[in-house]
């Protein structure tokens, strides 16, 4: 790292500006500056392009002489353009430094008097260009501008200053002083890294950590940070203190003790970060606040330490692409680094680093290790570690210790419950320096390592729900020999022991395979071999029997299902960078399109085949010409699937999204990151259309795709497309739906250019596709070309032009059109005869709309024939909204006339749809009691009214015709809009327990049943027997309030728990077994039946002894709640569950509602009862812990950060009991260290694992 010196702008100024130096010091102190930007004279700058510079400010000055004076503008022009300012700038590669922009106007000048200028003009277009130059310079490369600028702010502060003094010739003599600020950091980070990476990156979204180190400074002269490697730890803060305005130009970083010490005295209120070894023993520099950064060897007894945890992968990954815009450089880092930062340095980071610490000893030690690449402490393996090294496990284990968790570890081990997990730290590294040392034993011993763990199934479905990691080894330790694998065929070459051994164990893994439980290994597997990998699959392909067609079945049940073809796919994707395998990966994916793929995943082979022939990128970088001819030739193989793909890539009126391609993450692989130009991408979709015209051929349906947007007439295709349907559009044997499908696309397209002013689309071409093609469409049935105005979505061709504000009104119109035209066509239809317009109502949809305009169409007038034509083609929502517009008018007595007369001979099932049409009111129900009692019976048991009145004897008759006909569903309707009494209520509970045990569906949903409960809470309810009743129906619907957001409890059930022990006993006894392991064996019926559902209860239901359901504490009736609960459950023979259970109790009192979290009788209790059957009473305390833990609910994992309140909360409790209550101190202190251990868990997981 070159050392640089820089003083900020104000320090010079404020030493400069003491009257008290000596006039003689000003040259030292000139000497000194020099030296300390001197660095700058010399830095290299071959990354930042000068001619970009020069060419960005020379078109700025160009610009502005566009409108000027023609021959000034031409002489000016010349000057700019002269070789000599071009060279110059190349020139800059070298260096540039202090007296760039002075330099600059200099060589200008010198140019400029060659040519015929004014002065006016030669001064003003210099000075302008400068500051372009200068503007561009911070615009493309911040870093080097501040520095410029920095190193100007410095000279003109000497040019202004008179006076200089010895004492500031004694301080700063020594140019050598090893002194930085932040900006050098910051600067000398981003110059040191190919990805522009700066102090920013270091920032670990540790916020909490953040505050405690800014309060740190802000209160205590000298404070002590520390972290797994001191040099990440110093980025970490500087980083830190970057981003604080208020003190970011006042934090230096002293790398030596000379420098330290040369201090002393001389400055204050300053942040200074001694970074040396000699730190730990250097004076405290008074008036200033000290930041010693440790690394985890360094240990301060008796000082208080902030540490900065290790970062999460997650974070990683999130600030790499910050920097770096290729996912797939971050996905390859991410997944072959480790993120201790000893081993990103070495990957991010340019410079010569010296070989690993562990790579000076015996290799031979490491080969098992990299061969397994990660593993675990499960048993299964730790019998291949033991079978590769041949030694015991913890014996090997403790000989890879000291490699392990250092500061640049060969193995990380971290706890990943409920077991410890161990991985090589980089692998790529570990191979590198360790390979040369396997030997054939070596391959020997893994090959039957390999054909051990790889087949072993890790995975299983239990209750339609699928569970991982529950084979003999775990999915690392596959997942590790596999990456070995990939790295066998990377070294095959340079150790010819390796040779093609890839290739055969790849061959060996998926002969035979059964593929669904190796699928995740498979994007592996490509890398590893990629020939054998391809042809194991062909193979498969050609086979149906084989268990490769598994990839593509759902497991599970339907919201837990899951397919494992995306992994195949992501493999063969890889496939596509890899030239061997590249065509026969297309294939594949090609007869992969016509496999029936279970589920509703985005990931398909056609969408992976749009990802590879997307006109504007092409990432495997294939070229147009050989794209378009392997798409000829899937649409020759399979025209169907290769139409899917086509649509695809066609472009689109919106902006083309790219989905980018899975990409080898360990095999070198040519590929293109750079969109295609739009010429290149205009040609290739020419190419396109050419091929989809063939493939669509006389097929109408597939002329449909290509008409819904026309976009082929922005590529000059219109005269093709036009050609290529005005032949099929009259053909008579096409189908009159499929042109009918045609003519809608057509028409919807014409409607949307001309109503939303489509601009790609000329007027012209609009009008000749609306009468070449639109109008000359050929209908076998003439009716078709009426089918247009009762579309749902109505498009008249004539549309006013869209204005936002007119929208409402537009569609309004539309709406009122489409009405029109309704009524014209039935009159016009109806005029030529009944027959016509019903043979036409039998191609319409069955839309209830159209029977309000057939009733307008009839001058409303019922018409039988129509009626029965309707009723025979099953068109009846158009029928009953006939009715509704008819009888609306004409009012229900017309109605029951027409019913009782000309429709009296009709089904009872016309019949209610007659009645369906008409509103329900006390006149109806008159009405309708007069009709049969079997229509009566129909209607009310199919019938879902919506009545909503003020008359509760009205809705009551209604409510209970619903219910004695079993419509429990209607009732359960009308209980939504209207409010009925109390035994209205429990009539519906009642009748919807019977209905559902009837094997009926009720349409409602838990909600809506707790919904029926809340009412009834609202209503006065003293009489202890209807309580029980109610209560009785809150244990059948117990499992309704399981979930329900509002937070209602089943009052009743609730109180009889809370405040009755035998009752909390009795359910105990109906749904656990005895302390003998077994089944209480007398039970009436009544209690089976009540068991049925107890379980469920006791689970569902989380109350507190002698806490009411309105949170309310009954402290005076704990005590004798607990010993008569505890006598009953121990007469049941039941007292270990009824202990467990008594602590899951206590635990749900209430911590919202008073001061204290557990109150005084509960927490003396669990001191009573510390003990049971002569030992400490673990099964009270797990009662309660476990339901401490499961009251936390679902988390949002966040590194363990999540639990620090939790293990606040508990700590606190402990600490108020701990005299008054120690058994509760302790249990609550456990409560804590097992929040705590879980949050060292997840976060040892999010640093390793992402």
């Amino acid at each position: 790292m070159r050392e640089y010196f820089v003083l900020t702008g104000k320090m010079i100024l404020y030493l400069w500006n003491r009257s008290d130096y000596k006039k003689e010091g000003r040259k030292m102190i000139t000497k000194v500056i020099t030296s300390i930007v001197g660095y700058a004279f010399t830095k290299g700058l071959e990354k930042y392009n000068w001619q970009t510079i020069y060419e960005n400010s020379k078109n700025d000055i160009l610009s502005t002489l566009e409108k000027q004076d023609v021959d000034r503008v031409k002489s000016i022009a010349k000057v700019f353009e002269d070789k000599r300012i071009k060279e110059y700038f190349c020139s800059l590669n070298i260096k540039v430094g202090y007296g760039f922009s002075k330099t600059l106007r200099k060589k200008l000048y010198g140019i400029f008097s060659d040519f015929a200028i004014n002065e006016d003009d030669k001064k003003y277009y210099i000075e302008e260009f400068i500051k372009d130059v200068n503007y561009h310079l911070k615009e493309l490369f911040p870093d080097v501008s501040r520095d410029l600028f920095f190193e100007e702010a410095v000279f003109e502060a000497m040019k202004c200053q008179q006076e200089l003094t010895d004492k500031i010739l004694r301080q700063f003599a020594d140019a050598k002083l090893k002194i930085y600020n932040i900006w050098q950091y910051d600067s000398f980070i981003r110059r040191s890294n190919k990805y522009n990476i700066d102090l920013d990156f270091f920032d670990y979204g540790e916020d909490d950590i953040d505050k405690k180190i800014l309060d740190e400074i802000s209160s205590k002269d000298r404070i002590y940070v520390k972290v797994q490697s001191r040099e990440e730890g110093l980025y970490y803060l500087l980083r830190l203190l970057k981003n604080q305005t208020d003190f970011n130009d006042n934090v230096f970083v002293i790398t030596d003790l000379s420098s330290w010490n040369s201090l002393e005295g001389k400055v204050s209120g300053k942040i200074l970060i001694p970074y040396f070894y000699a730190e730990e023993t250097i004076p405290l520099i008074t008036q200033n606040t000290v930041v010693h950064v440790l690394d985890n060897g360094i240990n301060k007894p008796n000082k208080e330490i902030v540490e900065i945890p290790n970062r999460t992968k997650q974070n990683l990954s999130h600030c790499l692409s910050k920097y770096i815009s290729d996912y797939n450089e971050v996905v390859r880092l991410m997944e072959t680094k480790i993120s201790t930062f000893s081993i990103l340095k070495r990957e991010l980071f340019e410079g010569n680093f010296p070989e690993p610490e562990w790579a000076g000893g015996d290799m031979r030690l490491l080969v098992p290790a990299i061969l397994s690449g990660s593993w675990s402490d499960k048993a299964g393996d730790k019998e291949i570690i033991e079978l590769l090294s041949e030694k015991g496990y913890e014996e090997y284990i403790a000989e890879l210790q000291r490699h392990t968790n250092t500061a640049e570890p060969f193995l990380i081990s971290y706890n990943n419950s409920p077991y410890k997990k161990y991985q090589v730290a980089d692998l790529q590294q570990a191979w590198f320096y360790v390979a040369k040392y396997i030997t054939n034993g070596h391959l020997e011993t893994f090959e039957l390592a390999l054909e051990e763990v790889i087949h072993d199934v890790d995975s299983k479905i239990e209750n339609g729900i699928r569970t991982v990691e529950c084979g003999t080894y775990s999915a690392g330790l596959k997942k590790g020999l596999v990456k070995s694998l990939i790295y066998m065929n990377l070294y095959s070459d340079e150790y010819p022991n390796l040779g093609s051994k890839s290739s055969k164990f790849v061959r060996q893994i998926l002969k035979n395979a059964d593929w669904d439980n190796i699928a995740e290994l498979l994007p592996e597997l490509v890398e590893a071999a990629p020939n054998a990998f391809i042809m194991a699959v062909e193979h498969a392909i050609n086979n149906q029997e084989s268990s490769f067609w598994d990839l593509f079945k759902a497991q599970g049940k339907e919201f837990f299902a899951y397919v494992n073809y995306p992994q195949l796919l992501f493999a063969l994707e890889k496939g596509l960078f890899i030239d061997e395998i590249r065509v026969d990966c297309i294939k594949v994916l090609e007869d992969l399109c016509a496999a029936k793929i279970d589920g509703k995943m985005l990931n398909s082979p056609i969408h992976t085949l749009s990802s590879l022939f997307c006109a504007f990128f092409d990432e495997p970088n294939i070229g147009e010409e050989n794209r378009v001819k392997l798409l000829s030739v899937f649409i020759k193989k399979d025209s169907g699937n290769a139409w899917l793909l086509i649509k695809n890539i066609l472009p689109k009126n919106l902006q083309g999204y790219y989905d980018y391609l899975s990409k080898p993450v360990y095999l070198a692989c040519e590929k293109n990151n750079t969109p295609l130009s739009s010429k290149d991408t205009i040609s290739i979709y020419k190419e396109y259309y050419k091929l989809a015209f063939k493939c669509a051929g006389n097929d109408l349906d597939k002329w449909c795709d290509l008409y819904s947007n026309c976009i082929f007439f922005a590529y000059g295709f219109k005269q093709e497309a036009f050609d290529s349907v005005k032949s099929i559009i009259k053909d008579v044997t096409i189908s009159d739906n499929l042109k009918y499908k045609f003519a809608n696309t057509v028409r919807k397209f014409i409607y949307d250019c001309r109503y939303f002013n489509r601009k790609y689309v000329k007027d012209s071409d609009v009008n000749d596709l609306e009468h070449i093609i639109y109008d000359n469409i050929a209908y076998a049935n003439y009716r078709y070309k009426y089918l247009y105005a009762f579309e749902s979505e109505y498009k008249p061709l004539k549309p006013e032009r869209y204005e936002e504000k007119n929208y409402t009104r537009d569609w309004e119109k539309r709406q009122k059109r489409r009405e029109q035209e309704q009524v014209r066509i039935i009159k016009e239809l109806k005029s030529k005869s009944d027959s016509e317009l019903l043979t036409f109502f039998d191609l319409l949809e069955d839309d209830s709309s159209i029977g309000i305009n057939l009733a307008i169409s009839l001058d409303m007038v019922i018409d039988l024939e129509v009626c029965n034509v309707l009723y025979e083609i099953n068109k009846k929502e158009i029928l009953r909204l006939y009715f509704s517009t008819i009888f609306n008018a004409k009012g229900l007595i017309f109605a029951f006339n027409q019913l009782n007369t000309i429709f009296s001979d009709h089904s009872k099932d016309f019949k209610y749809i007659l009645l369906k049409s008409l509103r329900v009111n006390s006149q109806f129900v008159t009405l309708l009691e007069k009709q049969s009692q079997e229509l009566q019976n129909y209607y009310w048991g199919n019938i879902s009214p919506f009545v909503k009145e003020d008359d509760y004897n009205f809705n009551k008759y209604c409510f209970d015709k619903l219910l004695q006909n079993g419509n429990v569903n209607a009732a359960w309707s009308l209980t939504r809009y209207n409010d009925y009494k109390l035994d209205d209520y429990l009539l519906f509970l009642q009748a919807l327990i019977d209905f559902q045990s009837n094997g009926y569906d009720f349409y409602g949903s838990k909600y809506d049943i707790v919904s029926v409960f809340e009412k009834i809470y609202k209503l006065s309810v003293d009489d202890e027997k209807t309580q029980n009743v109610i209560a009785h129906y809150e244990m059948a619907f117990s499992k309704a309030f399981r979930n329900d957001n509002r937070e209602i409890k089943p009052k009743f059930l609730y109180n009889q728990l809370a405040m009755n022990p035998e009752f909390s006993a009795f359910l105990i006894k109906l749904s656990y077994k005895q302390d003998n392991d077994t089944e209480v064996s007398t039970l009436t019926n009544e209690e089976i039946k009540i068991a049925e559902n107890a379980g469920h209860i006791l689970y569902d239901i989380k109350f507190c002894p002698c806490v009411n359901d309105v949170g309310d504490y009954h402290a005076d009736k704990l005590g004798a709640w607990i010993d008569d609960f505890l006598a009953i459950t121990n007469d049941n023979n039941q007292s270990k569950i009824g202990m467990h259970l008594l602590g899951k109790f206590l635990a749900h009192f209430p911590k919202d509602r008073y001061t204290t979290w557990l109150p005084k009788e509960i927490c003396q209790s669990i001191e009573e009862n510390k003990f049971f059957q002569g030992e400490r009473n673990e099964s009270l305390v797990q009662g309660f812990c476990i339901e401490c833990y499961n009251m936390v609910g679902t988390q949002c994992i966040n590194a363990g950060r999540e639990n620090i309140s939790l293990i606040a909360e508990y700590t606190s409790y402990a600490q108020a009991v701990k005299l008054e209550y120690p058994f509760c101190a302790e249990i609550f202190r456990c409560i804590a260290r097992e929040f705590e251990l879980e949050s060292q868990t997840r976060r040892e997981r999010a640093v390793h694992e992402y």
